[in-house]
């Protein structure tokens, strides 16, 4: 998207692999036990107000900076980090020295490194020793030697005003580590393991290395050690730089940000050149060499930061860096940010730009200074204070972003980023009575999942183009089964009503007409197609050419000829479409079996069984002539012939066999229904 003015530093100790909520006190009321793979590009976190999104943001941002979150005295949200080479043995010497003063030894060089990771390891899991029942030397050692060569850890915040960290040796169990397979089950078998061990999906980043085993794998941690960047790596960040959207003095930060890259020297050219603003006949003489300039220093920012802002504000102002005037500098920042709305208007303060503008401002210079290569960029509720234009255009400039520049990590109820192609969309689940909360990696879209994230309908069902409305689970199963994909490129989502006799409930959903333009298939079975939408096409005639009242009685009595469930559920469906005056959005079909099995192979789901028909007579003689019911029907034949009529057996067999070209022929109506309506 665009350049870094000043120049890249830092050295990332650690691989980034994903962020666990652990067990504990500190832990968020209702977020249990989690894991989230942080993915390289683009992060949306979604779910209900009070699920947790802020808290796994502030969290993951305490982590990457050190400086614990005033929200999160007693977090539990740690960082799972990996040596860049995989190799424990190979860290940096500043590293090995923290760990070398946190057991009380001197410095320590590389050879030594083995052996003081042995010495931490011991100390960290002297709790198993203590209890007696983990004396075995060469299992300890064994133990040991498993975990310095996993190069995995988990790190938390615990800086207040410089930054710190709280550091743990971990590795996921597997089969290629069986002392620590055996030290679990000694944690499990001994009720302790609660202080240790985490049991979440780990990263596939993993699976590379570890054996994936058959239940959720287990994370085992050791007790805590803490390491302060300063003593560890001489001020420089263990991994990229952290950019939010929060509160500051980009002023500030800016005159910080370019001090920081100056030379000795460039600083004292400066101030020649100030002093020579002020007073030329003070001007001391010039070296005569060529340098940086404070301008030129400043006009590089400000083209970086205009091209973030460009990118990510629809219509966004023009940034404008100006140096302040020399005897500013004691009471205000050197350098300040402002807009000019004429090239010849006097500098607006950032601060007095709406709350969009402003936000977006910040997020942008703070892209601009960053010396990182690629900074993480974390935001709550990027959607806040902006219409739907300029919404949709920050998701796309957030996914360029993502693609070029920075690690973005978002929590949010957009459904443009929530569409978003790329990247990971994880739902934070609220714990209820029915379900634990927690992060969960969002793969599907069905609308049960759509009620949880607490989205408006018209958010969510923008692109939905109908609606087909049929009886029951089987239905679904079977023109899933079928015609799923062909669905799908359609916009046409099939909703279960349990009956037909729901039919005319789903009328007064305010969620599908007022919040949709999505037109309803209702499909009933055990109908004529044909009379029905003859009957339908004359009713809305009259509808438009005499009255509703007259429209109303027609259909009433045309439906009234028709066999099956025309009048039982089709009648009060359609009329009160007339009524309401929602006829344009209402489509009725029907397919001539009395049941949607009917057009499967009766021998895929009934062993021995030549025909539905015959099925259907002999219940019918042994019921001594009496017809049965379709819910009897299908009870018999599960205890008579054994059929497996469970859904998952009926969508296979639906997968399997050729589309029934009347089902085919129905969904080529909806089809041109859609074309013509778009």
């Amino acid at each position: 998207m665009t350049h870094r003015p000043l120049g890249a530093s830092g050295v990332e100790w650690m691989r980034p692999l994903g962020l666990a909520v652990l067990p504990g006190g500190g832990s968020h009321r209702l977020l249990q036990p989690s894991y989230l793979p942080l993915d390289e590009e683009l992060t949306v976190l979604y779910g209900l107000n009070g699920a947790g999104k802020s808290f796994v943001l502030d969290g993951l941002a305490a982590c990457l900076s050190g400086l614990r979150h005033p929200r999160q005295q007693r977090s539990s949200i740690y960082l799972i980090g990996q040596l860049p080479d995989g190799d424990g043995f190979n860290w940096p010497i500043g590293l090995a020295n923290t760990f070398a003063a946190a057991v009380g030894k001197q410095m320590v060089v590389g050879s030594e490194v083995q052996e003081l990771l042995s010495e931490v390891i011991t100390v960290a899991f002297n709790r198993c020793w203590e209890i007696g029942h983990y004396d075995d030397f060469a299992a300890r050692f064994d133990l040991v030697e498993e975990f310095s060569t996993s190069g995995t850890f988990l790190v938390k915040a615990v800086g207040l005003e410089v930054p710190a960290w709280e550091i743990r040796p971990a590795l996921v169990p597997s089969g290629a580590t069986p002392a620590a397979t055996e030290f679990l089950n000694l944690l499990r078998a001994h009720h302790i393991d609660d202080d240790f061990v985490m049991q979440a999906p780990v990263s596939e980043l993993w699976t590379e290395t570890h054996t994936q085993p058959a239940e959720a794998p287990t994370l085992l941690y050791s007790e805590v050690y803490s390491f302060t960047t300063t003593t560890t790596f001489g001020g420089v960040r263990p991994w990229d730089d952290v950019i939010s959207d929060g509160d500051g003095d980009v002023d500030k930060e800016t005159a910080h940000a370019i001090s920081s890259v100056l030379s000795r020297r460039d600083h004292e050219r400066f101030v020649a050149q100030l002093y020579a603003s002020m007073r030329p006949d003070l001007a001391p003489p010039s070296d005569g060499s060529d340098g940086v300039t404070l301008q030129s220093l400043a006009e590089d920012v400000q083209r970086s930061a205009n091209a973030f802002y460009a990118g990510l504000l629809r219509d966004a102002p023009v940034l404008a860096l100006e140096i302040a005037p020399l005897h500013e500098w004691i009471t205000n920042a050197p350098l300040r940010w402002g807009v000019k709305r004429e090239p010849t208007a006097e500098l607006i303060p950032v601060t007095w730009l709406s709350h969009a503008e402003r936000r977006w401002a910040t997020v942008a210079i703070r892209l601009a200074l960053t010396q990182s290569p690629r900074p993480v960029l974390i935001l709550d509720e990027p959607e806040n204070a902006l219409h739907r234009a300029a919404e949709s255009y920050m998701a796309r400039g957030l996914g360029r972003l993502a693609k070029t520049e920075a690690r973005v990590l978002v929590a949010t109820h957009s459904p443009e980023l929530l569409d978003a192609r790329d990247g990971q969309r994880i739902l934070v689940r609220r714990q209820t009575h029915e379900q634990p909360g927690g992060l969960v990696t969002f793969t599907g879209a069905d609308h049960d999942s759509m009620e949880a994230l607490g989205l408006q309908p018209s958010d969510l069902l923008r692109r939905t183009r109908g609606f087909l409305l049929v009886e029951g689970e089987h239905d679904v199963q079977v023109l899933g089964g079928m015609f799923g994909s062909r669905l799908t490129e359609l916009g046409v989502d099939l909703l279960p009503l349990r009956g037909g006799g729901r039919l005319k409930s789903a009328l007064d959903s305010r969620f599908l007409f007022d919040y949709t333009e999505a037109v309803l298939f209702p499909l009933l079975d055990d109908l004529d197609a044909v009379k029905v939408s003859d009957a339908w096409d004359t009713a809305t005639r009259k509808a438009k050419v005499a009255s509703r009242d007259v429209a109303v009685d027609g259909l009433r009595q045309a439906l009234a000829s028709l066999p099956g469930k025309g009048r039982e559920f089709l009648e009060p469906f359609l009329t009160r479409a007339l009524i309401l005056g929602r006829e344009s959005r209402v489509v009725p079909l029907g397919i001539r079996g009395t049941d949607i099995l009917e057009y499967l192979p009766v021998e895929l789901l009934v062993p021995g069984a030549s025909s539905w028909d015959d099925l259907r007579a002999q219940l019918k003689r042994d019921r001594g002539g009496t017809d049965p019911t379709e819910t009897d029907f299908k009870l018999w034949l599960g205890g008579r012939h054994s059929a497996d009529l469970s859904p998952g057996r009926i969508r296979s067999v639906a997968e399997e066999c050729d589309p029934h070209p009347e089902l085919a022929a129905l969904v080529d109506q909806i089809s041109q229904v859609l074309a013509e309506s778009s």
